[in-house]
C-alpha cells in the first residue's frame, strides 16, 4: 500500500471527504436531523467553514489517507450533499494524534464543548476511554462537573453516573436509539436496566403505550381547559356588556329624578298660582287647566322615574349574579390550572419517565426496586469500592474485601482488617 503524502502538522488543506476515514468517534451515532440541518446550512453559505482535524494514515486505506479527528457532522453533511453531485470539499486541519487516547480526549473535549451529549454519546465514550487504559478515576475526571452544596465547584463525576450511564450499553439496540434521540429519559433508561432482559422490550412497550394515553389525556384536558377559558373571555365579554347597560340604565334613573324634580317644581308652581288671587274667572279657569297638566306631567315623569328604576334594579341584580357565577367559574378554573399536568412540553414531549417504567414493570409483574447482583458484579462493586479518591474508611474496607476475595487473606484476616478501618 501507498503511504499518504507528508503534510506539516497544523497545515490547512482541502480534501475530498472520499479519502477521509471517520472510523473512530466517541459517540452513539449522528442524528440524521442534525446531518440534514446541517447540509441545508452548507448549500446555502456554499462551503465548510470551520476546518474539520484530521490526522495522516500510515498506510492509504481504499484510497483513505486521512483519519478523522474532529468534525464528524460536518463530514456527514458534505459527504450527504456529494451524493447529490454537489463536488464539495471539506477544509482540514492536519494534525499528528500520539496516541488513542488523545484521539479520544480530543474528540470528547470537542464534542462536550460544542453539544449537549446524548446519554449513549456518553456511555459510549466512557467506555472508549475505558477500554483505551485509563482508569475509572481519569474517566470521572474528565466528565468533571459543578456540584458541591453550592454547585458551583467542579467536581469528579460519581462513580455511580459512571456506572449507570456504562449500564445503558447492556440494553437492547433498540432501546439505547430510544435513549440517544431523547424517547426514553435518563432515569427512565435506569429503571429499565433494572427489569430482567427478557422482560425489557415488553416493560418499556407498556410504559411508552401508558405514556401516549398520558398525553392524550392530558391533550382533552387541556382542550377542555381551553375551552372553558374561552368560554369565560366571551363571558366576560358579556359581563362587560351587561356593566355597560346597568350603567346606563342608572343615567336614566337619574335623568328622570332629575325630570321629575323638574315636573314637580312646575306643578308647584302651577298650583300656587291656581290658588292664588286671579282677576277673573277666566284667569281662574286657565291657572286650574295649567296645574292639570303640569301635574299630569309630574305624574307621567313619575311613573317614568319608578320605571327607570325597575329596570335599573333588575338589570343590577342580573348583572351581580353573572358577577358571581363569574367570579366562581373563574375560581374552579384556576384551580383546575394549578392542578393539571405541566403538559408535553413541560416533560419533554412524548418522553417516557421513570414513574412511567415503574408502573409498567409492575404491571408485567417485576419490580425494580431492587437488582440481585451475581458474583462477577459483587466482585466489580467491591473493586469500585476500592477506588482511589473516595472515602478512606470506604476506600479501606473495599481494598480488604478485594484481597479477600483474591484469597490473599482469610476470612478471620478480613474481620480484623474491617474493624480497624471502621474504627
Amino acid at each position: 500500500m501507498a503511504k499518504a503524502k507528508e503534510v506539516s502538522s497544523g497545515e490547512l488543506v482541502r480534501l475530498d471527504p472520499a479519502v477521509i476515514l471517520a472510523d473512530s468517534n466517541t459517540r452513539y451515532g449522528l442524528k440524521q436531523s442534525r446531518v440534514d440541518s446541517l447540509a441545508k446550512s452548507i448549500l446555502e453559505r456554499g462551503e465548510v467553514l470551520e476546518p474539520v482535524e484530521v490526522e495522516p494514515l500510515a498506510e492509504t486505506r481504499n484510497g483513505q489517507k486521512y483519519r478523522l479527528t474532529t468534525g464528524f457532522y460536518r463530514l456527514a453533511a458534505v459527504a450527504t450533499l456529494n451524493l447529490t453531485g454537489a463536488g464539495l470539499t471539506v477544509p482540514a486541519i492536519v494534525r499528528p494524534i500520539p496516541t488513542p487516547q488523545e484521539r479520544l480526549r480530543r474528540q470528547l473535549a470537542e464534542n462536550m464543548e460544542r453539544e449537549n451529549q446524548s446519554p449513549m454519546d456518553q456511555a459510549v465514550a466512557i467506555k472508549s476511554l475505558l477500554d483505551s487504559g485509563l482508569t475509572k478515576m481519569e474517566v470521572r475526571e474528565i466528565f468533571a462537573r459543578p456540584g458541591g452544596r453550592k454547585g458551583n465547584k467542579v467536581q469528579p463525576a460519581s462513580n455511580s453516573f459512571i456506572n449507570m450511564t456504562m449500564s445503558f450499553l447492556d440494553l437492547p439496540k433498540a432501546i439505547q436509539e430510544k435513549i440517544h434521540d431523547g424517547r426514553v429519559g435518563v432515569a427512565a433508561a435506569y429503571e429499565l436496566t433494572k427489569v430482567p432482559a427478557e422482560k425489557r422490550a415488553t416493560v418499556l412497550e407498556r410504559a411508552e403505550n401508558e405514556r401516549q394515553k398520558a398525553l392524550e389525556q392530558e391533550e382533552k384536558d387541556e382542550e377542555k381547559l381551553l375551552a372553558q377559558e374561552k368560554k369565560q373571555a366571551e363571558e366576560k365579554e358579556a359581563r362587560d356588556k351587561a356593566l355597560g347597560e346597568v350603567q346606563a340604565a342608572e343615567k336614566k334613573v337619574a335623568d328622570a329624578k332629575a325630570l321629575l324634580e323638574e315636573k314637580t317644581r312646575a306643578a308647584g308652581l302651577a298650583y300656587d298660582i291656581s290658588k292664588s288671587k286671579l282677576p277673573d274667572a277666566k284667569a281662574k279657569k286657565e291657572a286650574a287647566s295649567n296645574f292639570k297638566k303640569a301635574e299630569q306631567d309630574r305624574q307621567v315623569a313619575e311613573a317614568d322615574l319608578i320605571a327607570a328604576q325597575k329596570n335599573h334594579e333588575a338589570l343590577n341584580l342580573k348583572f351581580e349574579k353573572r358577577e358571581k357565577l363569574i367570579a366562581e367559574k373563574a375560581a374552579k378554573l384556576k384551580q383546575a390550572r394549578a392542578t393539571a399536568p405541566a403538559g408535553a412540553a413541560a416533560q419533554k414531549g412524548e418522553a417516557v419517565g421513570p414513574g412511567d417504567v415503574k408502573k409498567a414493570a409492575s404491571k408485567e409483574g417485576v419490580s425494580t426496586s431492587y437488582v440481585p447482583l451475581n458474583a462477577s458484579e459483587m466482585r466489580k462493586t467491591v473493586s469500585e469500592l476500592a477506588l482511589p479518591g473516595g472515602n478512606p474508611k470506604v476506600v479501606a474496607i473495599g481494598q480488604a474485601l478485594v484481597r479477600c476475595f483474591a484469597g490473599e487473606t482469610t476470612d478471620k484476616e478480613l474481620y480484623r482488617e474491617l474493624v480497624a478501618a471502621s474504627a
